[in-house]
């Protein structure tokens, strides 16, 4: 997309293409979001299995995001420490 730009910055359909791309992460990292919070608040409330849950999917989701992977490994100690109980 990057070269599509440089070889025609006025064209519509490029123009498109980068709104297109925009919006599209723009939704992914606002899901993104919610899931990382929805992991939060299993987390906080002992809900281990789906604070795992959604912080995984998070992490498959956004690979880039360094905080899903962090939280999914809070969760994954949680469970253990609570299951070793």
């Amino acid at each position: 997309l990057d070269r599509a730009v440089r070889l025609a910055p006025d064209d519509r359909d490029v123009a498109r293409m980068r709104r297109d791309v925009a919006a599209a992460l723009a939704d992914v990292k606002a899901a993104n979001a919610k899931r990382l919070a929805a992991a939060k608040g299993a987390l906080e409330e002992g809900r281990f299995d789906d604070a795992i849950r959604q912080a995984g999917d998070a992490a498959r989701a956004w690979p880039e995001d360094r905080q899903a992977p962090k939280l999914l490994k809070q969760a994954e100690d949680a469970s253990e420490t609570f299951r070793s109980n």
